[in-house]
């Protein structure tokens, strides 16, 4: 089964190699700093004023496979100006552009931040397409068409104490597991931080969001890929064989779950 990794994205750094729009020592200068900074590496190089903002964004639509959107506030479809409040929207650096049935397309200067995705979620019950933008024109779309227009449809919104998706046992479940999986990738050794580290942090929230989504199908082929995951974290003694088992039986209960879930619904159509 060694070999190729065609799923697997190039770097960005790669592609900024590629393109010649950094030399390696620059690369691995900025590399040095992430393992002490953590930051993302594209911040790190626009900081040090080695390329463009408009640079980055660009290899990683390509790295990424996500649309660059050139934004501005006539982009903005007014029924999602009430989605999803200012101050969410200034803390993650992400706009909502617009929405189609379900699915809502997000403007972020970070369209890897799981985190943000999941708030988005919970904030509007959607699906999330994450699409890349520049700060400065976020930070323009913010302050010229949320803030001005947003205050006054979220004054008509009732309050609510609870999401729906909150009560379902698999969601805990799931809840409980990504606990879990923050905690022990924390502690991965920095040479596998960017690859195998990320891979299981962002696999379990995706997990998560799904859960949140009632979207069990999507979950349970999510857990379908995250065993490999922990096979590999064993056979790199990244964990051991009881930690090992403890999170595959997790993984077996939410997808029992989830199955379970499923065939309800069926049963109820």
């Amino acid at each position: 089964m060694a070999g190729t990794n065609t799923s697997t994205p190039p770097r960005l750094g790669d592609l900024l190699l590629r393109y010649n729009l950094i030399s390696r020592e620059q690369l691995a200068a900025a590399l040095e700093e992430q393992k002490t900074t953590k930051k993302r590496l594209g911040a790190i190089l626009i900081d040090r004023q080695i390329v463009s903002e408009d640079a980055v964004n660009y290899v990683l639509s390509e790295q990424l496979q996500l649309p660059y959107v050139q934004l501005s506030p006539d982009m903005v479809d007014p029924a999602v100006i009430s989605l999803i409040p200012v101050e969410v929207l200034e803390k993650y650096q992400a706009v909502p552009l617009l929405k189609v049935n379900d699915e809502l397309t997000m403007v972020m200067v970070d369209p890897t931040d799981q985190e943000a995705i999941t708030v988005f979620v919970v904030q509007t019950g959607c699906k999330i397409k994450p699409a890349i933008g520049l700060s400065s024109a976020i930070r323009n779309v913010i302050e010229v068409v949320f803030k001005k227009n947003g205050g006054r449809h979220r004054a008509k919104k009732q309050p609510i104490h609870q999401f729906d998706f909150e009560q379902r046992e698999v969601f805990q479940a799931a809840l409980d597991l990504a606990d879990q999986i923050l905690k022990i990738t924390n502690g991965f050794p920095a040479e596998l931080q960017r690859t195998l580290g990320d891979e299981m942090r962002a696999a379990v929230v995706t997990l998560l969001t799904y859960t949140a989504q009632n979207d069990d199908q999507a979950a349970q082929n999510q857990i379908r890929k995250y065993i490999p995951l922990l096979l590999l974290a064993k056979k790199h003694q990244l964990i051991d064989e009881s930690i090992f088992t403890e999170l595959r039986n997790r993984c077996l209960t939410i997808y029992n779950q989830l199955e379970s879930s499923t065939i309800s619904g069926i049963a109820m159509v």
